[in-house]
């Protein structure tokens, strides 16, 4: 008589035993329940010999039965295949790295080695990608979407670009996923191909305020508010590096600022500050000990995450600034005019925290009105 092992019901009134209870799929096909360990097993006769794998289930209850099928069919298809038995997330990204290598070079091979072991390996290290299944891959691929934004852009914006960072991590481990698939490692691509990359995130908002709108949002500003406007505008540092700047981390002999406190270490660096934005953090850190915020609310405690967002609304609702305006304009807003100025650009990119290719691509047509006045000032017969 065959033991049921596919309702919850009949495996708990199952006896707990060493050998797992068979269900047949086909012949010389099976799946195993262990009662007691609540464990599942498949089994295969192949090659004139059983061969055994216990099942990686991420489930329980009732979708385990059918998931545990789904893991024993995709590790069948491996051995009757062709595809490689025991087939890895660890050996599809070290395939994967060495692919790049060969066809992008050094670089590109380190830059997908970074993000692959930090984003995927933490989760899906020891993995056989046969066993992968869509709803797993899909809940990691959320799972890099931040629950709460605190970026200096309005939260729309935010997710925006979360999800932008979010399609760039899964081109990365899809295309792994993909070359497995593709060099036979496994026999189905089903499982990441049904899911697709979140739409919507290509555009960035590119409102650029003038020199008019920003004197307008600081003359509408708070007093509390005013000091960490003013600062975005004469700095173009994210809003972030200034609310969690403290006293000591200013040093109004050099005119710098040690920004070290921000969580993506990429944007950590020693900036330097214009005469008029040092004149301003002389202002915010007189009298206040070197443990002391140098931008504090009306309340007198810091700015948190976030606490930005009402206070530059309602100065650009005060003043019928645009829409678009939003915090992080004040940023492009910086950019763009030292841009006009001559700054270099490579100084520039270290300064705010970015790359020269960011600023190049975001930030191009400043790039060229500049050339052109240089150019023209070029004295050449004609």
């Amino acid at each position: 008589m065959t033991t049921d092992i596919s309702k919850v019901g009949s495996r708990k009134r199952l006896a707990a035993q060493r050998e797992p209870y068979w269900r047949k799929l086909q012949k010389g096909r099976y799946v195993g329940y262990r009662a007691g360990a609540d464990t599942w097993h498949a089994r295969i006769y192949v090659n004139g010999a059983n061969a055994f794998k216990a099942l990686d289930l991420s489930v329980v209850g009732d979708q385990a039965w059918d998931t545990a099928k789904m893991h024993a069919e995709a590790w069948f298809a491996e051995l009757t295949g062709g595809a490689k038995p025991h087939y890895r997330v660890d050996d599809a990204i070290t395939d994967y790295v060495e692919h790049r290598r060969i066809g992008r070079g050094e670089s590109s091979a380190h830059e997908a080695k970074l993000m692959l072991d930090k984003h995927v390996l933490t989760k899906f290290k020891g993995r056989e990608v046969a066993g992968l299944t869509t709803a797993e891959l899909k809940k990691w691929r959320d799972s890099l979407l931040p629950k709460t934004t605190d970026d200096d852009e309005d939260p729309d914006e935010a997710m925006r670009r979360a999800k932008a960072t979010a399609n760039k991590y899964q081109s990365y481990f899809w295309a792994a996923l993909e070359l497995a698939y593709q060099t036979n490692h496994v026999i189905s691509n089903d499982a990441w191909r049904r899911i697709k990359p979140f739409g919507k995130t290509d555009k960035a908002r590119d409102f650029y305020p003038t020199a008019e709108q920003v004197s307008t949002l600081l003359e509408h500003c708070s007093d509390a508010f005013r000091p960490l406007a003013r600062a975005a505008v004469l700095t173009g540092f994210r809003l972030q590096a200034l609310t969690t700047a403290l006293v000591a981390d200013f040093d109004a002999e050099d005119g710098t600022l040690n920004i070290h406190r921000c969580p993506d270490k990429e944007h950590q660096r020693v900036a330097a500050l214009s005469s008029a934005a040092v004149n301003l953090f002389k202002q915010q850190a007189k009298d206040k000990l070197p443990s002391a915020y140098l931008f504090l609310r009306a309340d007198g405690y810091p700015w948190g995450k976030s606490h930005q967002h009402r206070p530059f609304r309602d100065a650009c609702k005060i003043g019928k600034l645009p829409r678009e305006f939003i915090p992080y304009s004040l940023r492009h807003y910086f950019i763009s005019r030292a841009l006009l100025a001559g700054v270099n650009v490579h100084a520039l990119a270290k300064n705010v925290g970015t790359s020269p290719a960011m600023i190049t691509k975001h930030y191009g047509k400043f790039i060229r009105a500049d050339v052109r006045e240089m150019l023209d000032r070029v004295d050449v017969a004609a």
